[in-house]
């Protein structure tokens, strides 16, 4: 069934509800007709593909505005709210996003982190106190590849801090609790103690992230706080997406 036009559905867990993307509606500021389309919006809708209402808007209001475009929206375990990307452009040569958090019957979402490149969909903790957020910044000035330009950083949404962006300082929810380069793609185990996650064969964070490449990788135990400290796969595809079983 056709709910609406859009993509990166999430469903609610529990299945009532839809956040999805609707498509961008304007030309980009400064280009010509042809030029890249902007200034869309989150939507949630039940799973009838009724009572849809904007969660977040982006408007192409400029850089220290409500950005381009919005994406990437995921749900928390409890339903309670809903994680989603602001991409804000390029500035100082750099494709700047911020991630924003909502109550999921209410909207008006909070900055709790920033990223270059692109975002992929967080990923919650069980007891959605902790967010895994995983950055590609395929635009890195050092022309990084592969492992090189990925990383993934741990928020837990308790608290504030103060975040550095190209405008200035902004004072932001949230705590900083760790953050791994070369990590890829990753999975909460179902206590939140730890997470399972991809990383580059024979990974070191010593060594240089141009020579990590995109090879196959392996998957290793990560608990926050700490480094990776078991391996638990090895040969895995570069760009696996990751699940960890439920325990019986």
């Amino acid at each position: 069934t056709a709910l609406a036009p859009g993509c990166d559905p999430a469903m609610s867990p529990d299945g009532k509800r839809i956040a999805y993307v609707a498509p961008p509606t304007a030309v980009a500021p400064g280009f010509g007709e042809s030029g890249p389309l902007v200034a869309n919006s989150v939507r949630l809708i039940n799973r009838l593909g009724q009572n849809g209402w904007n969660f977040a808007k982006a408007q192409a209001q400029g850089p220290t505005g409500d950005g381009l475009l919005v994406y990437g929206p995921a749900w928390s375990p409890d339903g309670q709210q809903v994680v989603y990307h602001r991409y804000m452009g390029m500035q100082v040569e750099v494709d700047i996003n911020l991630t924003e958090i909502g109550r999921s019957f209410e909207g008006k979402g909070q900055v709790f982190a920033d990223g270059a490149g692109w975002l992929l969909p967080v990923h919650f903790s069980p007891d959605s106190r902790i967010v895994a957020l995983t950055e590609n910044d395929y635009g890195n000035a050092r022309g990084l590849v592969g492992y090189g330009a990925w990383n993934v950083q741990l928020i837990r949404l308790e608290g504030s801090r103060d975040i550095f962006l190209p405008e200035g300082t902004r004072t932001v929810i949230g705590q900083a609790l760790d953050r791994l380069s070369g990590a890829q793609h990753v999975a909460w185990s179902p206590t939140g103690a730890m997470l399972a996650v991809q990383l580059p064969t024979s990974w070191d964070p010593a060594s240089d992230p141009e020579t990590w490449g995109a090879a196959a990788g392996e998957v290793w135990r990560w608990v926050p706080g700490k480094a990776p400290s078991e391996r638990l796969v090895a040969n895995v595809d570069f760009g696996s997406t990751l699940a960890w079983l439920p325990s019986r």
